[in-house]
């Protein structure tokens, strides 16, 4: 159970990406499991050297809008150039 629903876990590795640099742990992936079937919650075990930590990433508000607005400093990518190298 997350937050009073029932779910079923999908454990794995990191990502390649990020085990570079010594770092190792773990994820679970939290789904529903019932119809739709969606993510409720990512927990991610990680580590390096003496170091450790734990993230949790929840998700709600499924189907639900959402509202972006641009900062009024912010420019349009389009008057951004590419360099070549």
């Amino acid at each position: 159970m997350v937050d009073g629903k029932s779910v079923v876990g999908i454990s794995g590795g990191l990502l390649a990406d990020a085990t570079q640099g010594g770092i190792t742990g773990s994820e679970v992936l939290y789904v529903s499991d019932t119809l739709p079937y969606l993510p409720v919650r990512l927990v991610a075990h990680v580590h390096q050297g003496t170091q450790s930590g734990t993230s949790l990433v929840t998700f709600s508000y499924w189907g639900e809008g959402v509202s972006v607005t641009a900062p009024s400093s912010s420019s349009p990518v389009s008057s951004i150039s590419s360099a070549s190298p």
